[in-house]
């Protein structure tokens, strides 16, 4: 997908998180320079991986400038997650071939969530492992590329979900735990088994699904 494209991507984005700085890049167009801390984190990894975690970190820095900060490493927790300098919070994702980033204030939200998936990766015998059975049943009754596109926007939708609450909880989130309910055009609403509830967006966008969602400050 060519880089002008995408900047439809981002700005879709920014409309929906507001105040967010948004970036969606091809890899390869995202292979910037690392900050030392962050190489060790790619010591000895295949080259596959490190030109993926050089575009996620160039991607980061990228949505900082576009924030207005200065350019500050992007190191990773225990669980692979990201840690944000402080002041800021934020989501990395990435396809095969596109990078993905969403950052924002952190007296704006809580935390966000993003991820980008690759729809024609999607098949029915992942399904028991990603949806419920209700989810399933909804799917059942579409036709097969359909029901693979909404079990694409459904798995990334929770995706998103996940790591957006695994900086606040300290843990993951279970793909059959969550459910997805689409609330209208490019909206969906993901409901967890102890009660709650959360908003976000979706966009489908060539060959590229993306799902957005933010937890507001505690308190409101």
């Amino acid at each position: 997908m060519p880089r002008k494209d995408l900047r439809a991507a981002e700005h879709f984005l920014e409309r929906a998180v507001p105040g967010c700085a948004a970036l969606v890049r091809p890899i390869a167009c995202l292979q910037g320079r690392l900050f030392p801390a962050e190489e060790k984190h790619i010591c000895g990894s295949a080259s596959k991986r490190q030109r993926e975690f050089i575009a996620t970190r160039t991607a980061a820095r990228e949505a900082m400038r576009k924030l207005g900060l200065p350019p500050q490493p992007v190191l990773k927790g225990q669980g692979g997650e990201p840690l944000w300098p402080a002041g800021i919070v934020g989501s990395l994702s990435h396809t095969d071939r596109v990078c993905g980033c969403i950052l924002a204030p952190r007296k704006r939200y809580l935390s966000l969530g993003l991820d980008l998936e690759d729809p024609r990766r999607m098949e029915e015998r992942l399904f028991p492992r990603i949806l419920t059975p209700e989810e399933r049943d909804t799917l059942s009754i579409l036709p097969r590329p359909r029901s693979l596109l909404l079990a694409t926007v459904i798995f990334s939708a929770k995706e998103a979900c996940i790591k957006c609450f695994y900086p606040v909880l300290g843990t993951s989130l279970r793909l059959r735990e969550m459910r997805v309910r689409f609330t209208g055009e490019n909206k969906f609403e993901i409901m967890g088994a102890k009660g709650w509830r959360l908003e976000g967006v979706y966009l489908l966008y060539g060959d590229l699904v993306i799902t957005a969602l933010a937890l507001p400050p505690r308190g409101k």
